[in-house]
């Protein structure tokens, strides 16, 4: 594990300082390590949002690799650090339901409570331990000191109540658990889920008071300007605007209905 990844996922914002200190801590400890950013973009406490984006992102990485979690409103606070493992993976957050959507289709190898401040930073800030806790547990855990040594084994995380798609009288019906950087609405409806409707020509998507959206292939199936529809990278169900944005279009947000139907 001398050159290990560790991954980062915060609501730091891209141009943030603190992001930098993160990076700084663990290389102090880990100067071999190698840090690649999944995002530093989910909104500010958006808990759920980072937890759809470690759903999406984090089994296109080695096996081994570390996920260092940091949207943390409860900073300084009595909720615990955890380091767990799920098929491969390891994670280092805070326990406040970041890893429901990874434990949600997963079973747990293993899930430790960090507790041990000998691999904490000597000064601990009561408002960043990004980088004076969990990135540092992550740094040491990457040239090998075995979890145990982190703190106590423990059975149960904080979860989220996690999103289920209704399928009722001919329709499925969903969430928006995702706005991208281009405005495209990403729901939380599965491709197969959505094809037991039928075929795409004959079904239609509504999302508040727009309906009669086409699900089609590609951004390019319809003319500039045009709502549409269409299974995206995630293998979900996703809204958008031929060269437009569609969070700005529809003016949906983060949480809103969506729903498919027979036409």
């Amino acid at each position: 594990m001398s050159a290990p990844i560790i991954t980062l996922t915060t609501d730091f914002g891209s141009d943030s300082p603190y992001v930098a200190q993160m990076k700084g801590a663990m290389l102090s400890i880990n100067p071999f390590a190698r840090i690649v950013d999944i995002t530093h973009s989910v909104p500010a406490q958006g808990i759920r949002q980072a937890a759809w984006v470690l759903v999406d992102s984090c089994h296109f990485f080695p096996e081994d690799t570390i996920h260092v979690v940091i949207v943390d409103p409860g900073v300084g606070s009595d909720r615990g650090v955890l380091l767990a493992r799920y098929d491969g993976h390891e994670f280092v957050c805070p326990d406040n339901g970041l890893l429901t959507g990874i434990a949600h289709g997963s079973r747990a190898e293993s899930i430790f409570s960090v507790q041990n401040l000998k691999y904490w930073r000597a000064e601990v800030s009561m408002t960043f331990h990004g980088r004076d806790v969990m990135g540092p547990v992550a740094a040491h855990r990457s040239l090998g000191v075995v979890p145990r040594e982190f703190g106590p084994p423990i059975e149960e995380i904080v979860k989220l109540r996690w999103s289920t798609p209704q399928v009722e009288n001919g329709e499925v019906e969903g969430l928006i658990e995702q706005i991208d950087s281009l405005g495209n609405l990403i729901s939380d409806l599965p491709s197969s889920l959505v094809e037991t409707l039928g075929s795409p020509d004959s079904v239609s998507v509504r999302i508040g008071s727009t309906a009669d959206i086409p699900i089609v292939d590609h951004y390019q199936a319809a003319t500039s300007g045009s709502i549409i529809a269409l299974i995206g990278s995630h293998g979900r169900l996703e809204i958008a605007v031929v060269n437009g944005e569609a969070a700005q279009v529809i003016g949906a947000k983060f949480g809103d209905a969506i729903v498919v139907y027979r036409r």
